[in-house]
């Protein structure tokens, strides 16, 4: 998950630098509408789940068995 969300700000910021070189405004509207407020939302996200498990309200995911192990 986390890669997708590096690739994503790279694309985000490359958006960014060649806007950035025409409109500012628009390059730092874009820069919070893409790539802030995404990035902060993935983060709340994530934070809540790691939360709710800890005070014991979800369950944590079940482990997946390897393939190599369902093949004994």
């Amino acid at each position: 998950m986390y890669i997708l969300w590096i690739g994503w700000l790279y694309v985000v910021l490359m958006l960014v630098v060649v806007i950035g070189t025409d409109n500012l405004p628009m390059a730092g509207f874009l820069l919070l509408v893409l790539g802030v407020f995404p990035s902060w939302l993935l983060f709340f996200a994530a934070r809540r789940r790691q939360q709710l498990k800890a005070e014991g309200v979800i369950e944590p995911r079940p482990k997946r068995k390897s393939p190599s192990a369902e093949a004994d």
